[in-house]
């Protein structure tokens, strides 16, 4: 990749790798099935009003010189009047590890930014919906967008730092 270059990347392999803290070695736990997934994100979304956008496509372009990196992906739910996104993650356990979560609260974060760059309060979810009791256990944080920005630039300076050391390699 040469300087000046345009990269692409999801907004969840951009936090899989640049936001992961805590534990990196992972036990085995269950995890839903694809289906499992669909069907569980569809039961939260249907229990939220009709004023909720569901499954928001975003897009983003960041520069981080020498690069332009644009982040994509689909937000879950969405207030756009109360500025409260969340992100909804099926399970089948109520011990959510460390690195998974802050993986998930990176990826809503992202999200967040992209939706409102200019607010003093934005609210993020990271709703994991256990799907065995049908229930949810919601992870409720509010940042400004000046702190969602700063974090996604330590993301992203993750991301340039290793395309220099490859490039100069």
């Amino acid at each position: 990749m040469s300087a000046g270059s345009k990269l692409k990347l999801s907004v969840r392999e951009l936090v899989d790798f640049a936001a992961r803290k805590g534990d990196l070695v992972q036990t085995y736990q269950k995890t839903p099935t694809h289906l499992e997934g669909i069907k569980g994100h569809q039961y939260v979304q249907s229990l939220r009003s009709e004023d909720w956008d569901k499954e928001l496509t975003l897009k983003h372009v960041f520069e981080l010189p020498p690069y332009s990196v644009t982040l994509h992906g689909r937000a879950d739910l969405v207030d756009q009047a109360n500025f409260v996104l969340e992100e909804i993650k099926t399970t089948y356990t109520h011990d959510i590890p460390e690195h998974k979560f802050s993986c998930d609260l990176a990826q809503a974060k992202v999200y967040a930014y992209m939706l409102w760059q200019d607010r003093e309060k934005i609210t993020t979810v990271v709703n994991y919906y256990h799907l065995e009791e049908s229930s949810e256990n919601k992870r409720v944080h509010s940042f400004s967008s000046a702190e969602l920005l700063n974090d996604i630039n330590q993301y992203l300076k993750i991301i340039r730092n290793i395309l220099c050391l490859i490039q100069h390699n």
